[in-house]
């Protein structure tokens, strides 16, 4: 009888594969996938690629720069631009910051004063024209848009934006709000390439406004925004 040398061999138990001998199996998995489903392999293959693509539907087209226009600088060629944005930025904070001050007030006082200063603007007369703003800025009809909040947008009257006009300009309203917060964001979309109704009527980006959704601290704040005027001329002594 001839004796068996070495260890017998146990059945259904697999001997441990290599790194090389483990990436071939997993990529001969994936190929027995892809030839099983191929459909739906090429569907999520179409919609990755679109989805890595959407972020360069907001770039600018090459030659598509800003054309820079300046009064009495300009040749005849150079039109004329439809219209003239300024902005007046205000940085406001509340000072002194008591102690038995509340959240709230850290941006209710700030956001008073885009009521102050829109009345200020709008009561500006020219000492040599005699001119108000009424005489230079760009009036506009009712909005093309039948949303429900496009009633904030000026209609019939000059076109202004601030965050006055998320209380529809009223002083009585914005005190009457107990939420600013959540009125201000109910405007805010938080989509990538789009500006929202409520960044329009602040002048800039939200997040550069110190607003934030849910404030935790107790503390002061410094609130910027900024009031936008369009002009249908510019006046250099204005």
């Amino acid at each position: 009888m001839v004796r068996r040398s070495g260890e017998p061999h146990k059945r259904g138990v697999k001997g441990k594969q290599s790194l090389p001998e483990k990436v071939a199996t997993f990529y001969y998995t994936l190929g027995l996938f892809c030839i099983t489903y191929p459909i739906c392999i090429l569907i999520l293959a179409s919609l990755v690629i679109v989805s890595s693509w959407l972020p360069l539907v907001n770039f600018p087209f090459p030659g598509k720069a800003p054309q820079v226009w300046q009064a009495g600088q300009n040749s005849t060629d150079t039109p004329e631009p439809f219209c003239y944005v300024q902005q007046v930025v205000m940085r406001v904070a509340v000072l002194p910051w008591e102690s038995d001050l509340t959240l709230g007030d850290a941006f209710r006082a700030p956001l008073y004063e885009a009521f102050q200063l829109l009345d200020i603007i709008r009561n500006y007369q020219d000492t040599n024209t005699s001119k108000t703003l009424g005489h230079v800025c760009l009036h506009i009809e009712a909005s093309r848009s039948r949303h429900d909040r496009s009633n904030i947008l000026p209609q019939y009257n000059c076109l202004v934006l601030s965050p006055a006009n998320l209380w529809h300009q009223d002083v009585l309203q914005f005190s009457q709000d107990n939420s600013i917060l959540t009125t201000v964001f109910n405007h805010h979309s938080i989509q990538k390439g789009k500006t929202s109704i409520a960044e329009m009527l602040f002048g800039m980006n939200l997040f550069e406004t110190g607003i934030k959704r849910y404030p935790i601290r107790n503390r002061q704040r410094i609130i910027q925004y900024a009031v936008t005027l369009f002009f249908k001329e510019y006046d250099i002594q204005a």
